[in-house]
């Protein structure tokens, strides 16, 4: 089975584990929050794009091959281009230019998919009134096709046996478009999810989106009003240029049957279209169901596509109007002098819709993908552990507070069994519960160790006063030997005075007594001379022990306001714990 392509990318360094991106995704399980930031399975991923639009982080992003088309237009590949009918809510004045300019990036015909869509309403139509089926899915949605190969396989039957509206204009081409049949294709779509389905199907196509489109002509200042308006190379669609709208299938089919809307249920959006899936194979079973349902991913179908930018944020109104009036327009094509078709007219058209149709040319199957999900459910034992874990000891723990974005705690604990989540995620429970108890008891702890600390500083501070002080009395009892050591100085000099006066006297016989006289007094001046020097070191260490001493006394005072402020807290934390202990006895 082969992987479907990444359209949508995680930009780790953007990621806040914020969890908004699980919220709002409609399968959850794609989603990994087990790590630093929240990664992306795209095996499991259905490409629904709602990610990408809730994210306000700019984590996520889609992928499509615009680059590559730039590459083929620098390297002037042969190119044929399928412009999908959603063109015209982007560009409402412009899409005609929007031909012009992607000739002028050397594409050699522009085909609209709208005709397309003509062809695959035929094929719905041929395939109901052959097979008769309980039911049929409408298609053209990749993202939808991801989620039912994926999610719900069961529903895999009555997916329609048709390819796209896309894949028809694409397979029209090969077949009866021959001078483009080797052609690169290049595919101008609203949805990053198109890549897919032709990576699903084996077509050799490029996914252009708008977005990339509507980027690239902001950052080159591309004016559209600077290339002509150029004509479509297939005939023009009637009210197939609606597909893009929500219903758009359904107003098409009526033209080939007044009654289908009876029994067709036109459902979009995710947060309408997912949940009914999950629904649907108990209403068949049930026998209640439609015979079509015309269903899209997007609430504003295509028009407000995953990949058209801001087409998105606009109002329906303002999207569907120039689509409306295009469609209008085609009507009045196929009418006689500007007025709507008749049954006439209306037959011509489908004649002329039966020229580019045939049966099995447009054929589309599908592939069970669920075995990639393969997740594991925790057991009732297993099950309780992880709520352990997450402090949800009792009934009234399970919160479904969604602050996990999996919408409810059974769900959580089903990611966390299988690797794709982390006990701490689960911030309402846990940050309330557990997360608070281990703080309180981690606080308690860490008090205690912080007090002991606190408690030996003061005793190595005390220690080395005592040293200081010690130290200083050893330096006080110092002085009077300096002074000493000045007095035996002064008397030395003076007795080698007095022994020099007697040798002088004593004569020849008195010369050897004068030197030792003269050396004394030599020592004496030496003596004197280092007691002086002693004399301001002496003063210079007393200021230094002193300072010493004052600095000290601060860092002791500092050390008992310190002590004081740790005690409160304590004080305060163990008052917490109790109150806690108390609470769940």
């Amino acid at each position: 089975m082969e992987k479907l392509p990444e359209v949508i990318k995680v930009d780790p360094d953007r990621c806040i584990n914020c969890n908004a991106c699980i919220a709002v995704c409609p399968v959850h399980f794609c989603n990994n929050g087990s790590g630093d930031h929240i990664s992306l399975n795209s095996e499991l991923c259905v490409a629904c794009g709602r990610c990408l639009a809730r994210c306000t982080h700019g984590a996520r992003y889609g992928v499509d091959d615009f680059p590559d088309f730039l590459i083929a237009s620098r390297t002037r590949k042969r190119m044929v281009a399928i412009v999908a009918p959603a063109v015209v809510a982007s560009f409402p004045d412009q899409y005609l230019r929007i031909n012009g300019w992607l000739q002028s990036m050397g594409a050699e015909a522009v085909f609209d998919v709208s005709f397309g869509a003509e062809l695959t309403v035929k094929s719905y139509i041929e395939y109901m009134k052959e097979y008769n089926p309980p039911v049929v899915i409408s298609q053209p949605c990749p993202s939808l096709v991801n989620y039912i190969e994926m999610y719900q396989p069961q529903l895999i039957p009555y997916l329609a046996p048709a390819d796209s509206p896309m894949l028809h204009t694409i397979r029209m081409i090969r077949k009866y478009y021959p001078e483009y049949s080797g052609d690169q294709m290049v595919v101008v779509s609203p949805c990053w999810a198109k890549k897919r389905e032709f990576a699903a199907t084996g077509v050799d196509a490029l996914n252009v989106t708008l977005f990339s489109m509507k980027k690239y002509f902001k950052q080159e200042n591309i004016d559209l009003q600077k290339f002509p308006e150029v004509e479509y190379a297939n005939p023009p669609a009637e009210r197939a240029v609606l597909f893009s709208t929500p219903g758009g299938l359904l107003r098409t089919a009526e033209r080939w049957d007044n009654d289908i809307q009876y029994f067709t249920r036109k459902i979009e959006g995710p947060e309408n279209i997912y949940p009914y899936l999950e629904r649907l194979k108990d209403a068949i079973d049930q026998g209640c169901v439609p015979k079509l349902i015309d269903c899209l991913n997007c609430e504003m179908g295509c028009n407000g596509g995953t990949a058209t930018g801001d087409a998105h944020a606009k109002s329906p109104d303002t999207l569907e109007a120039a689509v409306d009036q295009r469609n209008l327009e085609m009507q009045r094509h196929y009418g006689k002098k500007g007025k709507l078709p008749d049954e006439k007219d209306k037959k011509a058209l489908h004649a002329l819709i039966e020229r580019y149709w045939r049966p099995g040319l447009y054929k589309r199957s599908y592939i069970d993908r669920s075995k990639n999900l393969n997740l594991k459910t925790p057991n009732a034992r297993e099950l309780e552990a992880i709520y352990a874990a997450m402090g949800k000891e009792s009934e009234k723990d399970i919160y479904n507070c969604n602050g996990c974005g999996y919408g409810r705690c059974e769900r959580m604990a089903m990611a966390i069994h299988n690797g794709l989540n982390k006990v701490e995620n689960c911030y309402q429970a846990y940050l309330s519960g557990a997360m608070q108890k281990r703080v309180v008891e981690s606080l308690e702890g860490g008090m205690d160790t912080l007090i002991s600390k606190i408690e030996n500083q003061d005793a190595a501070y005390a220690h080395l006063k005592d040293c200081i002080t010690s130290a200083s009395g050893d330096i006080q009892e110092l002085a009077p030997t300096v002074i000493s050591i000045k007095d035996i100085s002064s008397k030395t000099n003076m007795l080698s005075v007095n022994a020099g006066i007697e040798a002088a006297r004593a004569g020849e016989a008195g010369a050897g007594f004068a030197i030792v006289a003269r050396e004394v007094r030599v020592l004496a001046s030496l003596s004197r001379q280092e007691a002086d020097l002693f004399g301001p070191l002496f003063e210079k260490i007393q200021a230094d022990f002193a300072r010493l001493q004052q600095d000290l006394e601060s860092a002791l005072r500092e050390s008992r306001e310190t002590r004081n402020v740790v005690d409160k807290i304590n004080s305060d934390m163990h008052e917490l714990a109790s109150s806690r202990r108390k609470s769940e006895k």
